[in-house]
């Protein structure tokens, strides 16, 4: 399973938690369901700013949509992820 998929994955997860569907949660967003049953099966990459978002909309830090990292055969992988958390940290400082 790629980041995309997980991440998606948990979006689905915890929107569920809230008890929102997908078209709620499109509408909290200005998009359309379409589009979030797409980010949540990872057919569509999630922008980072939306990331931000979702993160906003569903009470939760944008860390709660990453997947924890893991080994990968993709070298770039764990340094992505190092620098979307190290983007959450600043900005939670500055909240």
């Amino acid at each position: 399973m790629d980041v995309y998929h997980e991440v998606g994955a948990l979006i689905r997860k915890i929107r569920t938690e809230r008890g929102l569907t997908q078209q709620e949660l499109a509408d909290k967003l200005q998009m359309t369901r379409t589009s979030v049953t797409n980010i949540e099966t990872g057919r569509q990459h999630i922008q980072l700013d939306l990331l931000y978002e979702t993160a906003r909309v569903l009470e939760v830090s944008v860390a709660q949509l990453l997947p924890p990292e893991q080994p990968t055969a993709n070298p770039d992988l764990p340094q992505f992820v190092k620098a979307v958390l190290e983007k959450v940290k600043c900005a939670s400082v500055v909240r």
